[in-house]
């Protein structure tokens, strides 16, 4: 059994304010665990229990506490984002004990790759990658696939994760901000015949404007807010010359009003 978690352990707990993450923090501290910062956005400069300062943002807290594990314990919408952020913050160990979320999410990976469909031989465009969630599942399929972050950790993560599944040969990273791309940046990027996306809720516009004519025949559209994937359905429809071929939603957080909504676009 390895251990993970020993006494140098510096931790930091994300969601420290709240009902969840105040209750196990404390837990900890009586244990005799070293907690030495918290994160909650918007409550930086508080201290929990009079000792433990409280950081904006993970990035924040590791720069001044040295902090080495995180412990997430956040509602289960924002989990996936906390993970990330942790993850991008150059943490080595996240634990993550949200309910749920593991089962649900690989049910996501399963359905999305299916409506994707790559065929091995294909080249496969994975947006807003991430660690590679769907970059390294798509790779198992023989086709060559390119996760596209803006991350530099998480492309970093990316890598080591494609190369410790023996996937190198088939998933490669690249850094770029999808935020600010043009038709000029795109065409860079060069040519794929499939493209998964899958945005923070910001969506993905400026991505989707910046599509030429030689732009990927089939685009699965993973998106965690309903109201950005509209907008972004309405210029792919409207103005790329898709057409919305599938769509339905994933109950990833059960007990709340958020759904993850997958969408499928066919050139016409």
């Amino acid at each position: 059994m390895s251990i993970l978690v020993d006494e140098n352990t510096r931790l930091l707990v994300q969601g420290i304010t709240g009902g969840e993450g105040s209750q196990h923090a404390r837990r900890s501290i009586a244990y005799g665990t070293n907690v030495v910062a918290g994160m909650t956005p918007g409550r930086g400069g508080q201290r929990f229990e009079e000792n433990v300062p409280v950081f904006n943002t993970v990035r924040e807290a590791v720069a001044e506490t040295g902090a080495n594990v995180s412990i997430i314990y956040v509602p289960a919408p924002f989990a996936a984002d906390a993970i990330l952020e942790a993850a991008d913050a150059g943490l080595p160990l996240v634990v993550c004990i949200t309910e749920g979320i593991p089962v649900l999410d690989m049910v996501m990976v399963r359905r999305a790759l299916a409506l994707l469909a790559p065929q091995a031989g294909e080249r496969i465009a994975d947006m807003f990658c991430g660690l590679g969630n769907f970059t390294l599942a798509i790779a198992r399929s023989g086709a060559q696939v390119t996760g596209f972050e803006g991350a530099r950790g998480l492309v970093e993560r990316g890598q080591y994760n494609a190369a410790r599944n023996g996937l190198s040969a088939n998933a490669e990273f690249r850094l770029s901000d999808l935020f600010k791309i043009d038709q000029a940046g795109f065409a860079q990027l060069g040519r794929y015949d499939r493209m998964l996306i899958d945005p923070p809720r910001d969506g993905a516009v400026e991505l989707i404007k910046s599509f030429h004519d030689d732009a990927p025949r089939r685009i699965v559209y993973v998106s965690c807010s309903p109201a950005t994937l509209a907008r972004d359905a309405g210029v792919l429809v409207q103005t790329k010359g898709y057409a919305l071929s599938a769509a339905g939603v994933i109950n990833m957080f059960p007990h709340t009003s958020h759904v993850e909504s997958i969408a499928v676009f066919d050139r016409q």
